[in-house]
C-alpha cells in the first residue's frame, strides 16, 4: 500500500513538472533578472520584451503548425524577412501601402506554398527542402536589399501604426494582435474536427490515410496557415523596426525552434504535446525575455546562445519522453 502511494506521489509530482515546468522557468528568468537588474521591471522595457515576443510568438507558432504534422520548416524567419523586405522595397517606390502589405503577406504565404509543393507533392524531406528555401531567399532578399539596410525616409500615414502603436497609450497593437492570434489557435486545436485529423497526421501519416484522412489537403492547410502568420509577423516586423535587410530576422530561427518545442510540454493535462499554442506564445516571452535581460546586463552574445542552447535541447529530450508517454497512455487504453 506504502509503495503504490509513493508510485502515485511520484507520477503527479513528475506531470506537475512536465505541465507546469515552463511557467516555473519563465518566473525564474523574470526573477533573475529583476534582482539582476531593477531597469527589467520598468513598463517601457516590458513594452519591449512584449514587442519582440509578438514577433518572436507569430514565427514559432507557424513552426508550431507545420511540425505538428511531421514537418520541420527550416526557412520560417527568411519567410517572415522576405514579407518585409518586399513591403519596404515596394514603400520606397511609392507602392500604395495597403498595396505593398498586402503583397508582403501574399509573398510569404507564396513561400510556404512552394515549401508544401517540394514536401507533400514532390515528396521531399522538409528538412531539406525548407533548408534550401532559407538559402535561397537570403540570396534573392540581399539581392533585393543590395546587401544594404533599407528604410523609408517619408513613410506613409500608418506605416508604424501596426509595429509602434500603443492602445490607450498602454498596449502594443502587435502583442494585442499575437493574443488574439493564439486565442484562436488554441480555440481552433481544441474543437475543431479538422484539428483532430492533423494531430493524426503527426502521429503517423500512413494510418491517417487508411482510416480516410485526406492527408495532402491537410498538411496544405497546415503550410498555408504557417505562411499567414509568417506574412503577418513580416508587415509586424517591417512596422517595428522600420527597416529591412537581408537577415534582419535571422537571429529569431533558434528562440522559435525553443519556443515551439519548449511550449510543446506546458499546461498539457495528459494531452499529447506540440499543438500548445498558449505554451509556445508563453515560451517565446521567455526567450523575448533571455535576450532582452541578457543585454540589459551588458553580457556577451554567446552566453545567451549557450544557455538557449541547453534549453532546446532539454525541451527536444522532454518531448521525446512526453511522446513516449503519450503513446504508452493510448496502449494501456487500447
Amino acid at each position: 500500500m506504502g509503495h503504490s502511494d509513493s508510485e502515485t506521489t511520484k507520477n503527479k509530482l513528475s506531470r506537475m513538472v512536465l505541465d507546469y515546468g515552463v511557467l516555473f522557468l519563465a518566473i525564474t528568468i523574470f526573477l533573475f533578472f529583476i534582482l539582476a537588474e531593477s531597469k527589467v521591471f520598468h513598463i517601457e522595457n516590458l513594452l519591449t520584451i512584449l514587442r519582440q515576443a509578438s514577433v518572436l510568438g507569430l514565427i514559432s507558432l507557424a513552426l508550431m503548425i507545420t511540425v505538428i504534422v511531421g514537418d520541420f520548416d527550416i526557412s520560417v524567419t527568411f519567410n517572415a524577412n522576405f514579407a518585409c523586405t518586399i513591403i519596404v522595397i515596394l514603400v520606397l517606390n511609392n507602392v500604395n501601402f495597403p498595396l505593398a502589405l498586402l503583397l508582403g503577406f501574399l509573398g510569404s504565404i507564396l513561400i510556404s506554398m512552394i515549401n508544401c509543393t517540394m514536401v507533400v507533392f514532390v515528396g521531399l524531406p522538409s528538412f531539406v527542402a525548407t533548408i534550401g528555401m532559407k538559402f535561397f531567399l537570403e540570396g534573392l532578399c540581399r539581392g533585393m536589399t543590395e546587401n544594404k539596410q533599407l528604410f523609408p525616409i517619408n513613410p506613409p500615414p500608418g506605416y508604424f501604426f501596426i509595429g509602434r502603436y500603443l492602445v490607450f497609450d498602454f498596449i502594443p497593437v502587435q502583442v494585442i494582435i499575437f493574443i488574439v492570434i493564439t486565442l484562436l489557435l488554441t480555440i481552433y486545436f481544441r474543437v475543431s474536427k479538422r484539428a483532430r485529423y492533423i494531430h493524426a497526421l503527426g502521429e503517423s501519416i500512413e494510418t491517417a490515410s487508411h482510416v480516410g484522412i485526406h492527408v495532402k489537403r491537410l498538411r496544405f492547410f497546415a503550410y498555408l496557415l504557417s505562411g499567414i502568420l509568417l506574412g503577418l509577423a513580416g508587415i509586424i516586423g517591417s512596422s517595428m523596426y522600420g527597416i529591412t535587410a537581408s537577415g534582419m530576422m535571422e537571429g529569431y530561427l533558434i528562440p522559435a525552434l525553443t519556443s515551439a518545442f519548449l511550449g510543446a510540454s506546458f499546461i498539457r493535462h495528459g494531452k499529447k504535446p506540440i499543438s500548445n499554442p498558449p505554451g509556445t506564445a508563453l515560451s517565446a516571452m521567455i526567450l523575448a525575455l533571455l535576450t532582452n535581460g541578457f543585454t540589459m546586463l551588458g553580457l556577451p552574445f554567446y552566453y545567451k546562445q549557450t544557455i538557449e542552447g541547453c534549453i532546446l535541447i532539454g525541451t527536444m529530450i522532454m518531448v521525446t519522453l512526453l511522446m513516449k508517454r503519450h503513446i504508452q497512455i493510448k496502449r494501456q487504453r487500447l
